[in-house]
């Protein structure tokens, strides 16, 4: 048998290495994308706490209305599918009010003896559950729950306990340690907010101390938030340039092995060598998006007119020059003209991920049609919105639409780095708006956002 020609080894050896290292590269990027993940959810519950601090502190509602709130809060924070709060009352809790779950619950009383939220009232202490069916501590009482897994914190004004504050999910094992903790700080939080609302009521005259150690929570809160900030900063510039010469090592062994022993590769080998070079280019643009989304932060903001449709046009003929064979329609459904107000460089990039997922998804339609326009609002504010023909997707899956390196569809089908709309929000937010989605799989997408004017 005649052996091996030693360009041939040196080409395995060469490619058996690059892969090894680019292995190497994507775990210690996993890693750190977890960390940073984890960081972002913290300060993002953070800030959380704080605007529902202030949001309570500021509302002049009842008592019955705020513990409502109180509920979405809940949800809202944890991400969950429902919330509910539970008074106690003469030693039994009596759920008060629901949100993202069955309104035949509100009014249910029961004891606080094998209950979880009776237990959570019993031991003043927070507690979990991954799987409420088969929980021992719970009885459930007869009732047939919609959920499987559960957290719940009691809820103190002052030194009396008056409730719990309990959030559920469908999905066993659903919540974390952090998910308690986040439910904690809140519980914690609305308690101190309530308690104030409560001596206000009774000594009118101590409000200007009370609303200034409020203010004070607020502050320190918010110091704690903009640190968090600056560490998610830093810990993104520390990706980057770690990430940077392994990335461009890689890139550059790929080339070369690419333009010297191609040849002397079977279709096997070269397919391995695509398959890095797209992992680099994968992974480089993934930084790049996380650097994007962590200079935003420090950003100025320029206050200029910006024609909304003009730059939705020009992406649209950018993505139409790159498939000409795709039928594609753009429409404004509006005078010539979609103006707003705010940093001509940052809506430009949310223009261009608007229309760019607009167009990505509806790919597999037979017809590319995208559509953007204006209403006013219900509050008087103007709505800019932008529609597609697409995939569309389930809105039970809403939630996770502006989380980064969140993505309802898979790799396979589209292409993406899933900070795309993560990017969008934090413009969106930055500018003093909002942004949401409505959609149902099949029927398209329509991404709706408002600008402070």
């Amino acid at each position: 048998m005649q052996a091996a020609p030693a360009s041939d080894k040196v080409a395995a050896m060469d490619t058996r290495r690059i892969e090894d290292e680019l292995r190497e590269s994507e775990l210690r990027l996993l890693t750190m994308i977890e960390s940073e993940a984890a960081a972002r959810r913290s300060a993002l519950r953070l800030r959380a706490v704080v605007q529902a601090q202030r949001e309570l502190a500021a509302s002049d509602a009842g008592e019955a209305q705020l513990t409502s709130r109180i509920a979405e809060m809940a949800r809202r924070l944890l991400d969950a599918d429902g919330a509910a709060y539970e008074a106690l009352e003469n030693g039994r809790l009596r759920i008060r009010c629901v949100t993202g779950i069955s309104q035949a619950h509100v009014g249910t009383e029961f004891p606080l003896d094998g209950s979880l939220s009776g237990l959570a009232v019993q031991e003043q202490t927070s507690l979990r559950s991954d799987d409420v069916e088969t929980d021992a501590r719970s009885h459930r009482h007869g009732v047939r729950l919609e959920w499987r897994s559960l957290v719940a914190a009691p809820l103190h004004i002052g030194r009396d306990t008056v409730g719990v504050i309990a959030v559920v999910s469908r999905e066993a094992a659903y919540f974390t340690q952090d998910d308690q903790y986040a439910l904690e700080l809140l519980a914690e939080s609305l308690g101190t907010v309530l308690q104030h609302r409560r001596d206000a009521e009774q000594r009118e005259a101590s409000d200007r101390a009370h609303r200034a150690e409020l203010e004070e929570r607020v502050r320190e809160r918010t110091e704690q938030l903009q640190a968090a900030n600056a560490e998610l900063e830093a810990f993104s510039y520390s990706i980057a340039h770690d990430l940077r010469s392994p990335l461009t090592s890689i890139d550059g062994f790929s080339r070369v092995l690419a333009e010297r022993y191609a040849d002397q590769l079977d279709e096997e080998g070269r397919h391995y060598l695509q398959r890095i070079q797209a992992g680099v280019r994968q992974m480089s643009e993934l930084t790049d998006a996380m650097l994007s989304l962590a200079h935003l932060s420090g950003v100025s903001l320029k206050d200029e007119p910006v024609d909304l449709a003009g730059l939705a046009y020009g992406v649209f003929a950018q993505l139409r020059e790159r498939e000409p064979e795709r039928a594609a329609t753009a429409t404004l459904e509006a005078p010539s003209r979609l103006w707003a107000r705010g940093d001509p460089r940052l809506l430009q990039q949310v223009v261009a991920n608007l229309v760019g997922n607009a167009w990505k998804f509806s790919a597999r339609s037979p017809r590319t049609e995208v559509r953007l326009g204006s209403f006013a609002g219900t509050g008087g504010e103007t709505v800019y919105y932008v529609a597609d023909s697409g995939v569309g997707f389930d809105m039970a899956h809403a939630s996770r639409l502006f989380g980064a390196f969140q993505r309802l569809h898979s790799p396979s089908e589209f292409d993406g780095t899933g900070i795309g709309l993560a990017l969008v929000q934090k413009i969106v937010n930055r500018h003093g708006g909002r942004i949401w989605a409505e959609s149902a799989p099949g029927e398209g997408a329509t991404f709706y956002f408002t600008l402070a004017s």
